[in-house]
């Protein structure tokens, strides 16, 4: 009786193992946590970046877990009455005037009045030779965006004259003029900042020289574009901070383009975690990102591996299971964090015991009896046909850039050649076994599998490795 109760316990036991190998998409989906905006927008608060949590807490809003909660409608009552103020508006409008900078529209537009003309190019020029001659510290940067302005607005003027002239036909001119001379506007209030970043300012001072020279304004246009997208997008200063080069900021103003006024909201969920699922806007949509993105950097991870339409369709079911509380997330959470591995052997075990082996024994002739363990062999080890699923192979990979090494460009994506190793995103230094390839890592020979390391910590049965988790031997 005791054997008996022990080999369904391991038949249960074995059917749990298959059940979450199976549904393993599904609990991950389950063990997702919903992001409370609530203490991030009352930081925001604290610090008195208004704009900030007016937005922040605006992207949650669009969904009924923080629409329907009486606390999120207070506090975003509470950030309305203070930035519609009259006390505020003044101070934000001061702000503006005098330091060209603000976080605010009517604050921002007062700072561009002066900048976008020609007048506070010359301004900057005459502080910066000023404080030369005086022996003070310069910033060749403002003096280079100055420098870059004067040429800008002189274009703008020209092109002008030239549009009448020649009944339209000088038009695009203006506007690529037009849109230098935005984005020397935004640059300066970016330095003032702070959010300009090091490569940026480095490149605007190299790039002034050669303007200089040749009286035209080609070697920035792509630039500048770039920039004055990012200028029109609310927190569009923050992510201009973030970027590392001209293509991680070609990257940038796409992503702005794509999601608006809530690209810095993403960004802040998401970092370069959702610029790479955005590579894939059209074919997920952007109203499935964004869901995802309410999860955080797992649902977001989450997205990539299983679609739009399954995500959808699993965080349907997360949701209308959500009112039982945490006890089943808890549940799922405890279930994820078995190892592949270990699923595969207890439901192996669980089916081994089943298997009538003394009928077995028995009605194999004795010329197969030397076959017999390795057909008992191959019966235990059937259900851990999915370790070998889980070994490094090179597969198709998001085109970021230029494709790594042994892989050929398709579409939007990398696909790998006969000699390619596996490969993987950069995120900072590449995991212990792996080397860098431009945006990527390929795997070494002793390479074990890698995925994104998310918080401080690793799941079960991987250990930590720079930005990564990699899977114990």
């Amino acid at each position: 009786m005791t054997k008996r109760i022990a080999k369904l316990s391991l038949l249960v036991i074995a059917a749990i193992a298959i059940g979450v190998l199976w549904q393993r998409s599904q609990l991950a989906a389950l063990a997702l946590t919903r992001i409370d905006p609530l203490p991030e927008t009352r930081e925001l608060v604290a610090q008195e970046r208004y704009a900030e949590a007016a937005n922040y807490l605006a992207f949650f809003m669009d969904y009924p877990y923080v629409q329907t909660n009486p606390d999120a409608q207070a506090l975003q009552r509470e950030i309305e009455a203070v930035r519609d103020s009259l006390g505020y508006q003044a101070n934000k409008l001061r702000e503006g005037l005098l330091s060209g900078t603000s976080d605010e529209t009517i604050g921002q537009a007062a700072g561009v009045a002066t900048d976008f003309f020609v007048i506070g190019d010359l301004r900057d020029l005459a502080k910066q030779g000023l404080n030369w001659a005086q022996g003070e510290e310069t910033d060749a940067v403002i003096a280079a965006l100055a420098a870059i302005g004067v040429l800008a607005s002189a274009a703008q003027v020209a092109g002008a004259a030239a549009t009448v002239g020649t009944a339209g036909a000088a038009a695009p001119s203006v506007a690529a003029a037009t849109a230098v001379k935005g984005g020397t506007v935004v640059l300066k209030a970016a330095r003032k900042l702070g959010k300009l970043p090091p490569w940026l300012g480095k490149t605007l001072i190299k790039e002034a020289k050669v303007v200089k020279d040749t009286r035209k304004l080609d070697s920035v246009a792509g630039l500048f574009g770039d920039t004055y997208t990012l200028a029109k997008t609310p927190g569009g200063l923050t992510l201009l901070s973030q970027t590392q080069d001209a293509a991680s900021l070609k990257r940038m103003a796409g992503f702005a383009e794509t999601f608006g006024r809530h690209s810095a909201t993403l960004y802040r969920i998401g970092g370069e975690t959702v610029l790479k699922t955005a590579h894939r806007a059209e074919e997920l949509g952007q109203d499935t990102i964004k869901l995802a993105a309410t999860y955080g950097r797992q649902g977001l991870h989450l997205l990539d591996q299983v679609g739009a339409i399954r995500f959808v369709k699993y965080s349907a079911r997360a949701s209308k299971i959500a009112y039982k509380g945490d006890l089943i997330r808890l549940i799922a959470r405890l279930l994820m964090q078995i190892p592949t591995w270990l699923l595969s052997v207890l439901a192996g075990l669980g089916i081994a015991v089943w298997i009538p082996w003394r009928w077995l024994m028995t009605n194999t002739s004795s010329r197969s009896i030397s076959a017999q363990p390795t057909l008992c062999a191959l019966l235990i080890l059937l259900p851990l046909s999915t370790l070998a699923d889980s070994a490094l192979s090179p597969s198709p990979i998001l085109k970021h850039g230029a494709c790594p090494s042994g892989y050929r460009p398709s579409s939007a994506y990398c696909v790998p050649g006969s000699k390619a190793r596996p490969a993987i995103d950069k995120l900072g230094t590449c995991p212990s076994g792996y080397t860098p390839s431009g945006a990527y890592c390929l795997a070494g020979s002793q390479a074990r599998a890698a995925i994104a390391k998310i918080g401080s910590s690793c799941p079960s049965g991987w250990s930590p490795s720079g930005a990564y988790c990699l899977r114990r031997r």
